[in-house]
């Protein structure tokens, strides 16, 4: 009876480190890390005339860093402030247009994943959405500035 008791504690203590040890992110099977295409990102200056990338995840309404820290113009690089969310890890998602990403919070220039796993999968935008949007703006100003002309 003693050695049943001794092996159900051993084995619940080793299905316990298994569960602390998988991958908070469960990726795509074959999945491997991705960089994200330049034009998916938006260029964020500060008033400090420094500037980093972010990538916009209009789910969450949030803006994820891409890197804690910042090019700014004399040559100096700087850090983000710490506790901005951030992107820890990025994989392929199902489809093309979407990747899966692992966030984390900046810590002194480095993005550390939170204690709570946040995975999060977002679609990145198409080349020339921003564009078209300006555009439709531009028409819709340029209508109104019509209408009041004519009053």
């Amino acid at each position: 009876m003693l050695s049943l008791k001794l092996t159900l504690v051993v084995l619940i203590l080793e299905i316990g480190e298994r569960a602390l040890c998988a991958d908070p992110c469960p990726m795509a099977a074959g999945s491997s890390e991705v960089g994200l295409d330049p034009s998916s990102l938006l260029d964020t200056p500060d008033n400090e005339k420094c500037n980093y990338k972010v990538l916009a995840d209009l789910n969450h309404m949030d803006f994820l860093i891409v890197n804690c820290t910042k090019d700014c113009q004399d040559g100096k690089r700087s850090t983000v402030t710490d506790g901005q969310s951030c992107i820890v890890m990025v994989t392929k998602a199902a489809t093309p247009d979407e990747v899966t990403v692992s966030v984390g919070l900046c810590h002194n220039g480095t993005c550390d994943p939170k204690g709570d796993p946040d995975c999060r999968t977002i679609t990145l935008p198409k080349p020339g959405d921003d564009d078209e949007e300006d555009e439709d703006e531009e028409e819709e100003d340029d209508e109104e500035d019509e209408e009041e002309d004519d009053e």
